[in-house]
């Protein structure tokens, strides 16, 4: 039977990351540990006491990095390579809001870059000097990381970043600068 109803607001939720992309590693099947997509991530509990490793450096591997940081005895966040990372809030107004500003102000791309790189280095500083690799691209050249939080968990030392997964061995994971760690459970 069909009914009409109000409401205050409506959700589109068009599932564009619907189909988890699983990456494969060489040694993989061999692992001990977990290893999971972050699709399958529901709670906080999953990471609890946890040694947690978090492949990707997208939004919502940063979000479960953060996550792991709170939860978790100890986690490494890898990536491949370097992002822009962007706090939620800038000048007091969330960060997209500025952009939409800039733009609504018909700035120039390259006046844009250059206040954003500004803005940056005065709010999260070189995030190289905790790790983390500089950025092999301009700022709005790839989607960014939009988040707050993991810069500071990065300053208080409770996210370790190291480099992209080389390979899995039956109780860790190689990295492609030949170290190794050995997590518990992989975050994909």
């Amino acid at each position: 039977a069909e009914r009409t109803q109000r409401y205050a607001a409506v959700v589109v939720a068009n599932g564009h990351n619907w189909s988890p992309r699983m990456p494969e590693y060489e040694g993989q099947e061999q692992f001990r540990g977990e290893v999971v997509h972050a699709a399958t991530y529901s709670d906080p509990t999953q990471l609890r006491g946890r040694k947690v490793l978090v492949v990707g450096g997208g939004n919502t591997g940063c979000d479960l990095a953060v996550e792991a940081a709170q939860q978790a005895s100890s986690c490494w966040h890898s990536t491949r390579r370097g992002y822009w990372y962007i706090p939620k809030y800038l000048l007091g107004r969330p960060a997209d809001q500025v952009h939409d500003l800039a733009i609504a102000l018909r700035l120039p791309l390259s006046v844009r870059r250059w206040l954003l790189q500004r803005l940056l280095r005065l709010t999260t500083g070189d995030l190289t000097r905790f790790g983390l690799p500089a950025p092999d691209h301009k700022v709005f050249e790839s989607h960014p990381v939009v988040n707050s939080q993991l810069v500071y968990y990065l300053r208080h030392g409770r996210i370790t970043p190291v480099p992209d997964v080389a390979r899995f061995t039956r109780t860790s994971v190689e990295l492609a600068d030949g170290s190794s760690i050995e997590p518990d459970l992989v975050l994909l």
